[in-house]
């Protein structure tokens, strides 16, 4: 059983609601934690090269929407994202 702030195993993610991250990124897991979140850590191995003129907001956006295919595809977790 987790605790809120407890990070997931990839295994316990897909058995227990949570947050997926996509990234290996210690600062924004230090960050899910301070908050309760519970998650799972999933990095997604890409090839984070930005594509010759490619303005920053689209290679942002882009990378999150593969980070975020890329994991679910590893995981079975569903794809889903918010919209501001």
């Amino acid at each position: 059983m987790t605790t809120p702030g407890d990070p997931l195993s990839p295994e316990d993610a897909s058995r227990d609601p949570a947050l997926l991250l996509a990234s290996a990124s210690p600062r924004r897991a230090q960050l899910l934690a301070t908050l309760g979140v519970r998650f799972a850590a999933v990095p997604a191995a890409l090839d984070e090269t930005p594509l010759p003129g490619e303005p920053g907001p689209e290679y942002v956006a882009r990378l999150a929407r593969a980070k975020a295919r890329a994991v679910a595809q590893a995981t079975g977790a569903r794809t889903g994202c918010l919209r501001h």
